[in-house]
């Protein structure tokens, strides 16, 4: 039937037809629909100078033990690298996926994790801003990757977890468990 689920390459279930009737089968496609609005919102959030405080702040930790995050970086992508040779995977495709998610690590958690939450604690509870930050977090997969409700239920529960973890004030850690644990539930881009 035609408004039945369709399955692309990584498994991923997908509402159909869009508002253009693609689906999205090409890592082109997950770029510009996913990191593109990602980074145009972190931009976006440089603008504040209160933000901008927060964002340095948050990144005090790893600022002041360079070497610890040298090394989880460095334990990251030999992972990954061990994991893409294993999984026969190991090419040049897969290196610019790793380095997507990694870009989207990035952007997701400095705009959802910190600068979201951020200017909500103006008017919510820190609790109340997280949950409204990641329920905006969930809503933006559904709509950009088009993803179904389930899986951005998934994704709001792991958001949780990472604001959690946001409470030790530690951006770039949040930044490795996310792209970690992107990685893990989508190891290779769609083809």
């Amino acid at each position: 039937m035609k408004n039945e689920p369709t399955i692309n390459a990584q498994g991923r279930l997908q509402r159909t037809p869009d508002f253009t009737g693609e689906k999205i089968t090409q890592f082109k496609q997950v770029i510009i629909r996913h990191l593109v609005p990602a980074l145009f919102l972190s931009l976006l959030c440089l603008i504040s100078y209160d933000l901008r405080v927060l964002l340095v702040h948050n990144l005090e930790t790893a600022n002041s033990n360079p070497s610890i995050y040298l090394l989880g970086f460095s334990g990251l992508v030999l992972f990954f690298t061990v994991a893409a040779t294993l999984s026969k995977r190991l090419n040049l495709q897969q290196l610019y996926w790793v380095i997507y998610l990694f870009a989207i690590s990035v952007t997701e958690e400095w705009v959802y994790r910190l600068a979201v939450p951020g200017i909500l604690e103006n008017v919510f509870t820190p609790i109340t801003a997280a949950v409204i930050a990641n329920l905006v977090f969930a809503a933006v997969h559904y709509f950009t990757l088009r993803w179904r409700l389930i899986w951005c239920i998934g994704v709001f529960c792991g958001a949780m977890g990472l604001s959690r973890l946001m409470v030790r004030e530690d951006l770039m850690l949040v930044i490795y468990v996310h792209w970690l644990f992107t990685y893990l539930n989508t190891p290779k881009p769609p083809s």
